[in-house]
């Protein structure tokens, strides 16, 4: 919702959406889209609390508010919350679930839903690069495209754990 706000307003210049102008919802955007690959991250650490899970995400949210709040369009602000996180989901999958396997619970993997995945965030990262350019990309077309094979990614990186034989339980 937050990038469709992101959007809207980058294409009514110097007017305000909803209070906010196109920086604002930028920065919106850019915090919307950072806790989601942390999210994912987190999601794929297989962790057996639900409790440790939901806190852990609300406290990365919690730093790249502030992080992009003090500086949005500081790459670093930007990609050391997730290069953060992915190096924790790959400690936890390659050190403790390979050589400490009795006190971790191991992650099963859907292969289907891992390479299915893949497949599709390839284009994507083709066209987020290709889409980075304004000038050549003044229609959006590209950043338009890497949000639609992203999206088609996402729905297969949301079912890469295998979850069948387990009893799903709803933690509130």
């Amino acid at each position: 919702m937050v990038s469709v706000c992101y959007h809207v307003a980058e294409a009514l210049p110097n007017q305000r959406l909803f209070g906010l102008h196109e920086g604002e919802w930028h920065k919106l955007d850019n915090i919307a889209a950072i806790s989601c690959c942390n999210v994912l991250f987190i999601y794929l650490c297989n962790l057996s609390s639900p409790h440790v899970r939901y806190l852990w995400g609300l406290i990365q949210l919690g730093i790249v508010v502030v992080l992009q709040t003090h500086s949005p369009w500081d790459l670093l602000f930007t990609l050391v919350p997730i290069f953060f996180h992915l190096l924790v989901f790959l400690v936890k999958y390659f050190f403790f679930e390979k050589y400490l396997y009795k006190s971790v619970r191991p992650t099963k993997w859907n292969v289907n839903n891992v390479k299915s995945s893949f497949f599709w965030l390839v284009p994507a990262i083709i066209c987020f690069c290709k889409g980075l350019d304004d000038e050549h990309d003044y229609l959006r077309l590209w950043h338009g495209a890497w949000h639609a094979f992203l999206g088609i990614s996402s729905y297969y990186q949301w079912g890469m754990i295998d979850t069948t034989g387990e009893r799903k339980k709803e933690h509130f």
